[in-house]
């Protein structure tokens, strides 16, 4: 819909399954000393990657990411937000 003097949005609207699927895997990277965190799905449709130092996944971390899946906070906890990289498949 145009309306004069409104600025134009496009919106897409989507029905998802209740069930969609999210993944995460954790793997560590001996050669660099940090720990990957491969997901699908968790921040936006697709993959992501995060490098995190082992001293920041703590049970502070993994609880803040469960408060994010499940719609208690509204942002990815402060070190992945820092912490994202491209996945090896996108190099």
């Amino acid at each position: 819909m145009l309306l004069r003097n409104k600025s134009q949005q496009e919106t897409f609207r989507a029905r998802l399954a209740p069930d969609f699927y999210v993944k995460i895997k954790f793997q560590g990277s001996y050669d660099d000393g940090l720990i990957l965190m491969q997901c699908s799905n968790l921040d936006g449709f697709g993959p992501a990657t995060y490098q995190l130092s082992p001293e920041h996944v703590t049970a502070q971390l993994l609880d803040d990411i469960g408060r994010f899946l499940i719609g208690r906070i509204h942002s990815l906890p402060s070190p992945l937000a820092r912490a994202r990289c491209a996945p090896k498949q996108f190099i």
